[in-house]
């Protein structure tokens, strides 16, 4: 069978035939869903990298000031008569030491009690430094400020012509410290 097409008919396929074309050439202008949402997140990036505030970059510590604060190894010192270690320096309020002679830790309670000399005062200077109670005559407890080397204060202490004694203040017990109520 043959087909035979007029003219009219001829006309509208091929009007068809372009419509058909603009509306495909058309589709395949247009970006696909995937293109725009890339395109939206590279612009999102654009805008962010823009937006955000700088990054503070926190001050570098040399390594003399790691080593000073934690030593590779613990360090031992005479604390009270004894040997005792520590990781971390410096020793302050709520640090804990080991006490090698009774093999247990014991946390620096921030105190440090002193026993004068016969015929001896309490130093004024000591009054500017700490806080004093007197325990009992000539037996004073001398507490630092909460983020002060204690061992610094007790070497500087021990070296006193006016104390008999002087002993850190310390606490052996569970490692969360004293019960309160």
């Amino acid at each position: 069978m043959k087909l035979q097409f007029g003219s009219h008919n001829k006309k509208q396929i091929s009007i068809i035939f372009s419509a058909t074309c603009i509306i495909m050439l058309g589709a395949c202008s247009q970006p696909s869903p995937k293109e725009s949402e890339a395109e939206n997140f590279q612009n999102e990036l654009k805008s962010a990298s823009i937006e955000q505030p700088a990054v503070s970059v926190p001050p570098s510590i040399s390594e003399a000031e790691i080593e000073a604060r934690f030593p590779s190894k613990p360090i031992s010192k005479m604390i009270n008569g004894v040997k005792m270690t520590a990781k971390v320096l410096p020793i302050t309020r709520g640090s804990m030491v080991f006490d090698n002679s009774v093999k247990q830790n014991a946390m620096v309670k921030g105190d440090i009690v002193v026993v004068l000399n016969d015929n001896q005062g309490l130093p004024d200077e000591l009054r500017q430094t700490y806080k004093i109670k007197e325990l009992v005559e000539g037996v004073f407890s001398l507490e630092a400020e909460a983020n002060e080397d204690m061992l610094e204060h007790y070497e500087k202490l021990s070296k006193n012509t006016a104390f008999s004694r002087v002993e850190l203040g310390l606490f052996y017990g569970p490692e969360d410290g004293p019960e309160t109520m």
